[in-house]
């Protein structure tokens, strides 16, 4: 039901752009009304549920991509006629409702802003198409997040993990493991793909994380990368929609030239200083992959530094913190991209943990900044309608600044106490969040080498 949806979803909005929408929208409508006269009960169901998921659809930024935002009104109403005439009135129902939801969204809104140079993307392996409702361009994975996916749908990955142990039994565990996260990833390469040939591949990827045991051993993680696009290209028959996160560590930084000397997109995880990005733009400049991202994790910069102002006494240290991320951005942009004109990469602002992460992130410069969105902090972003402003001229306070140098983390993070790429791999929020990654590669490794016995 829902693999049918999207393609026809792809048909109508992505493929054959030299018809009119009209005209194949009506031609679509036909063709289920016949078939809906003819089916049994759970047919029926399946075809309004396609019926009502278009019509929002029809209602979405989607529509900017291929045909310039044409007025769909009259399409949308065309197909809620039809679901009433059928019996579906629940599903027609829905579709206004939905629509409004959508027009409301401040994601939506950043989208249509002129004034401000950010593209969006879910920070989720799940719900990537009504993100790209709201006008979504990119999705990212990680260790946990694949682990939670995989937990919502067993019987699904449980028969992709028993086909591959099948086709490919002489593979080994570890390539094994590589081929059942693959399958995972590709499930949103192939959701978002259409946003990916419409953008000639500088939109639409998807974020695949290489074994985080590996982060000091850039041969490992190099091999990982490259059988695993090898694997998705011969899956999907065309060069994949797919980013290989490294990690910011001194190893990283070697690996991540090897990738993009070959064309090979990266997106720098486990990323939260000034030194980091500028180590890793000046060495993704080398290559010849076009687009390219360096996270900022800011929510995993903001904590510890809050709780060591916490322990050093400072008042207010859970507000002060908010401004430490947003600190790292300014000085990083201001180096990268206005100071040293890098133009290959751009900056990803991850690991949300309210609206303060994403309105730091707001750009108005010449490079776009790029956020990723957990689900649940899209939906309370969108809570309320935003002032949609960039503050990236803007300086932090200075009594700001003064009480937030009193953390040795945020010192390091924004390049008072330098660090060499050497001291990456030392730098706190680095540790714990690997830490945290290496927990649930193990965790999945062991499920992939379960037998569901």
């Amino acid at each position: 039901m829902r693999s049918e949806w999207l393609i026809r979803r792809n048909e109508l909005l992505f493929m054959d752009t030299k018809t009119a929408l009209k005209d194949k929208c009506l031609r679509l409508c036909e063709d289920y009304r016949r078939e809906y006269k003819k089916a049994d009960m759970q047919r029926k169901a399946h075809i309004a549920y396609i019926l009502k998921e278009l019509a929002i659809d029809l209602g979405s930024v989607l529509t900017h991509n291929n045909y310039n935002g044409s007025d769909t009104n009259e399409l949308i109403v065309h197909i809620q006629k039809l679901l009433f005439e059928l019996g579906e009135s629940e599903a027609a129902d829905k579709i206004p409702e939905m629509i409004e939801d959508i027009s409301k969204s401040n994601f939506k809104r950043l989208f249509h802003e002129p004034a401000l140079n950010n593209y969006w993307g879910n920070d989720n392996a799940a719900g990537l198409a009504q993100a790209m409702r709201k006008g979504a361009v990119f999705a990212t994975t990680n260790p946990p997040i694949l682990n939670n996916e995989r937990k919502k749908d067993p019987k699904l990955w449980d028969s992709v993990k028993d086909r591959i142990k099948k086709d490919h039994s002489q593979a080994g565990s570890k390539m094994t493991v590589w081929m059942v996260l693959a399958e995972m990833v590709l499930k949103n390469c192939n959701e978002i793909r259409p946003i990916y040939d419409v953008k000639e591949g500088k939109a639409g990827f998807v974020c695949y994380q290489v074994d985080p045991r590996n982060s000091n051993y850039p041969e490992k993680m190099i091999e990982e990368a490259l059988f695993v696009y090898e694997y998705m290209k011969g899956r999907i028959g065309a060069k994949p929609n797919v980013s290989f996160k490294l990690p910011g560590t001194h190893a990283g930084l070697p690996a991540a030239a090897a990738l993009v000397k070959k064309g090979i997109s990266v997106t720098i995880t486990l990323c939260f200083s000034v030194p980091q990005h500028l180590s890793f733009a000046k060495t993704i400049e080398t290559g010849d992959s076009p687009s390219n991202f360096i996270v900022m994790m800011s929510g995993r910069l903001d904590d510890p530094i809050k709780d060591e102002l916490e322990e050093l006494g400072v008042k207010d240290a859970a507000n002060l913190s908010r401004y430490a991320s947003e600190a790292v951005i300014k000085r990083s942009y201001r180096e990268l991209y206005i100071n040293s004109k890098h133009e290959k990469s751009a900056l990803l602002v991850a690991s949300l943990r309210g609206p303060w992460n994403i309105e730091a992130a707001l750009c108005n410069g010449s490079v776009p900044i790029y956020i990723s969105s957990f689900p649940d902090k899209t939906e309370e972003y969108d809570s309320v309608t935003r002032a949609l402003a960039s503050r990236l001229d803007e300086d932090i306070p200075d009594d700001v600044m003064d009480e937030l140098k009193k953390s040795s983390i945020f010192r390091k993070a924004y390049g008072i106490d330098e660090m060499s790429s050497y001291d990456f791999d030392a730098f706190y929020p680095v540790r714990v969040t690997h830490e945290a990654f290496v927990e649930a590669c193990m965790e999945f490794e062991r499920y992939v080498e379960d037998d569901n016995e």
